[in-house]
């Protein structure tokens, strides 16, 4: 890794997970009015044009993980224990895939997250199996379970975790054109997994439609845990503030832009968001002084309408 973007890595990084969500013209518009210090916007313009040329921990966690498997087109990858079976998902954090592995003469199916950052340092490390025996021990029926973590051999930290077969939320509902009540039977199961991850300590920092799945059974599942800190004293400054720039911005509370401190309230006002959505086919609409607008402003009445059977 170039010495200068190392040396600055923890401010790289935050605002990378953010440019890499964006396409070119939405990485400029950013990198101008979000980054005035222009020798880090130098180092950022170099880590986004080595997007899609070759290499490992200069590269994200999607491109890692996709260059083993071109290479390994003769013979499956495996991560761990696990046997890779196809790309799920991509975010922020790092890429998800299907994977499996053989236990006791049954195959365990999982989705591993591979994520964008590579761990080398021995206490970052120890902060990374501090974070998954925090992940191990939520245990809701509305949460995917973690089972399994470890680095790769270039030192990229995975997780293995219950893989849940679903629909977003927000796709589930409008797919059946759920009734007002109905959504909000199903928010309120959603509210009450937070809960019980808040009753652990432990804030998800990242609640979106994308994290929140419902089965088959109609049940919501809440996935990705994989950058929450525990609430106590125990976590550095440092090590927080890292931690809660990894957000997406739609649904990211003020705090997680502003770098103020983190508490259960950050995954409340990203339920609220949620809920809007839930409610009125739209997220909340800000205005200049950032007031925001009444969710009858917005709506499409007859758009709405007809996705929820009222």
């Amino acid at each position: 890794m170039n010495p200068a973007v190392a040396a600055r890595w923890q401010e790289l990084a935050p605002l990378l997970d953010r440019l890499l969500d964006l396409d070119p013209a939405q990485r400029d518009a950013l990198l101008a009015r979000d980054v005035a210090d222009e020798s880090l916007r130098a180092l950022l313009r170099e880590l986004l044009a080595r997007e899609a040329q070759p290499g490992i921990l200069d590269r994200s966690g999607a491109d890692y993980a996709e260059s083993l498997i071109a290479a390994a087109a003769a013979a499956p990858l495996t991560v761990g224990a696990y046997r890779v079976l196809d790309l799920i998902g991509e975010g922020g954090s790092g890429s998800v895939y299907r994977a499996e592995r053989e236990v006791d003469g049954y195959v365990q199916r999982v989705a591993l997250k591979l994520l964008r950052v590579g761990l080398r340092d021995p206490q970052e490390q120890a902060r990374f199996r501090r974070e998954r025996r925090i992940l191990a021990r939520l245990e809701h029926p509305a949460i995917a379970r973690l089972i399994d973590g470890g680095f790769t051999a270039e030192g990229v930290p995975w997780f293995a975790l219950e893989y849940v077969e679903g629909e977003t939320i927000v796709r589930w509902c409008d797919a059946r054109a759920l009734r007002v009540d109905e959504r909000l039977r199903l928010f309120a199961d959603v509210c009450d997994a937070v809960e019980a991850a808040h009753r652990a300590l432990v804030v998800h920092r990242d609640l979106k439609p994308a994290n929140i799945l419902v089965d088959a059974q109609g049940r919501p599942r809440l996935l990705d845990f994989g950058i929450a800190k525990l609430l106590d004293d125990s976590e550095r400054e440092d090590d927080t503030r890292t931690g809660l720039r990894r957000l997406t911005p739609a649904y990211a509370a003020p705090e997680q832009f502003s770098g103020d401190g983190i508490t259960t309230a950050t995954d409340v006002y990203a339920l609220g968001v949620l809920l809007h959505e839930l409610l009125t086919g739209q997220r909340p609409a800000l205005r200049r002084g950032d007031a925001t607008r009444r969710p009858s402003q917005l709506a499409d009445d007859a758009a709405a309408a007809a996705a929820r059977s009222t």
